[in-house]
């Protein structure tokens, strides 16, 4: 039996910048749809990342990947300003499952300081 991993990417912007990849309203809609707000950050971010596992599966607000899809290291990507740093959480913020998130959030990575978009770095 395998485990489903539901994770959630949030990108968090460290100057505050507005990145356009969508609608501010339809990410903070979705951001509380899925109980992302208030459960793991109190507010919505300004954007979303493009985020791809060699898979194939691509990471979209609320779906729901197997630990078989996201074995590997994804590719991540999103406007960038110059001289700007960044920071990424993924986060699973209900284990084991959202309908019984008795161990209750637990962190996967967090990658800190990055230039641009620059992740290896």
């Amino acid at each position: 039996m395998s485990r489903i991993l539901r994770s959630v990417i949030v990108f968090l912007l460290a100057d505050s910048t507005i990145v356009n990849f969508r609608v501010l309203a339809t990410v903070a809609e979705s951001f509380a749809e899925h109980a992302v707000v208030p459960d793991v950050v109190p507010v919505a971010p300004n954007a979303l990342l493009k985020i791809t596992y060699p898979s194939g599966v691509e990471v979209e607000e609320g779906n729901e990947i197997t630990p078989t899809q996201a074995k590997d290291q994804p590719t991540v990507s999103w406007d960038t300003e110059q001289n700007a740093f960044y920071t990424i959480v993924m986060t699973d913020p209900d284990v084991p499952s959202r309908a019984t998130p008795i161990l209750g959030e637990f962190k996967h990575w967090l990658v800190g300081n990055i230039p641009g978009s620059k992740v290896k770095s």
